[in-house]
């Protein structure tokens, strides 16, 4: 399935697309909660062949919530000016394959070599991480970079 790439979109699917495999800021996503409102948890991310993908811990909340109810928000955003990003709807699936490889290449995409105690930590629970994989749904790009000239 594509994503739709709604009419006031700044940018189209190819630009969109870019954007997500290069940014390297954490992706937002917002789930329900069980108080009715919206949680917002922010993780790393890399996009491959349509979909974005991330890691989290079994236990963590966010997983507990996405696997209760799998429709979900999210964004990937610069923040710094000029300011830009991408935003939209998801569905999200999670699976225990290759979870801690995606970890690795997840460290690596947003670390690099430092933080080694951080990098062990995680590294280490590798085995208990799992994959968020984001289906896209609806999604936008918006980009003031025309309006933030200095």
């Amino acid at each position: 399935m594509q994503a739709t790439v709604l009419a006031k979109s700044d940018w189209d699917l190819a630009a969109i697309e870019q954007f997500l495999r290069v940014q390297n800021t954490p992706m937002r996503i917002a789930v329900m909660d069980s108080d009715g409102f919206p949680m917002i948890c922010s993780v790393w991310h890399q996009y491959r062949q349509g979909n974005i993908y991330a890691v989290a811990h079994k236990n963590s909340k966010l997983i507990r919530k996405l696997q209760q109810t799998p429709q979900c928000a999210f964004e990937v955003a610069l923040n710094k000016p000029p300011y830009k990003g991408v935003r939209g709807q998801a569905v999200a699936t999670i699976g225990e394959q290759d979870a801690a490889s995606q970890l690795d290449d997840l460290l690596n995409r947003f670390i690099g070599d430092g933080y080694d105690q951080l990098r062990t930590f995680l590294s280490s629970r590798g085995e208990d991480e799992r994959v968020i994989t984001l289906t896209l749904g609806k999604i936008t790009a918006w980009d003031f970079s025309g309006r933030m000239q200095a």
